[in-house]
């Protein structure tokens, strides 16, 4: 998981202007940085077993880098509905 996060993270860098100040490559750099924090403490406490835990805040953080991307690459650009979402636009139908 921290090795997919740690290569959108590369790739948003070599992709952005000015990836420094680029809220969806700082918000990467912190999780990547979280995940690496976790690990080494369950290595020394051997605690493990809180996957499921780690799983849903990283899903809570990439989230966020979704939003982050949008509002600062496709700016102005409309959302398109998630799979699955209904479509209450009567101009879709």
């Amino acid at each position: 998981m921290a090795a997919s996060v740690d290569l959108l993270q590369q790739s948003l860098t070599r992709a952005d202007d000015n990836p420094r100040n680029a809220e969806p490559v700082l918000r990467l750099l912190r999780l990547t940085a979280d995940l690496e924090f976790r690990r080494r403490a369950e290595e020394e406490t051997a605690t493990g077993g809180r996957l499921a835990e780690i799983c849903e805040q990283v899903q809570v953080e990439l989230g966020k880098v979704d939003r982050d991307i949008h509002d600062r690459y496709f700016a102005g650009a409309p959302r398109r509905p998630r799979r699955g979402s209904a479509c209450t636009s009567p101009s879709a139908i």
